[in-house]
């Protein structure tokens, strides 16, 4: 078995500033790798957020020692905690909440974040979707559309 590839922590700090240069879908790329780099998340369960998974009702994202990664999320199905208390985390997802309403994206007709939107969205403003298959050994695999 080959041994898995770990990344210098200045490449990871550059790879986030530089996402930040699409004025586009800078911040959400931004958000996307943040969570991926700072907590033990999946891709499959990156784009299943919800975001109710990330804000409060008022849309903010507050330090949560025992916030839950709902199993409807969670690759296997279970439920386990996913801590946010990093300020910078906190503070790279309330960016992109925040450009979400700016461009009224995932909101209500009211301009409030829909806490039951996909909390992670494709350039449509849609969420990705998610196909199920079977790899050759016969085990269930989730695959997921381009992020764009």
């Amino acid at each position: 078995m080959s041994r898995p590839e770990y990344h210098k922590p200045e490449d990871v700090q550059r790879l986030l500033r530089n996402t930040l240069k699409d004025p586009d879908w800078g911040e959400r790329d931004h958000a996307m790798l943040s969570l991926l780099y700072a907590l033990p998340l999946r891709s499959i369960e990156l784009i299943r957020l919800k975001t109710k998974d990330i804000c409060n009702d008022e849309g903010k994202v507050v330090p949560d020692r025992k916030r839950e990664l709902r199993g409807a999320v969670s690759f296997n199905g279970r439920e386990r905690t996913f801590p946010i208390l990093d300020p910078v985390l906190i503070e790279s997802q309330q960016r992109w909440i925040e450009y979400r309403i700016r461009n009224k994206l995932g909101v209500t007709s009211t301009g409030f974040i829909d806490l039951d939107s996909p909390y992670f969205l494709r350039g449509d403003g849609q969420g990705f979707p998610v196909s199920k298959g079977e790899n050759p050994g016969g085990k269930v695999k989730n695959n997921s559309e381009s992020i764009n």
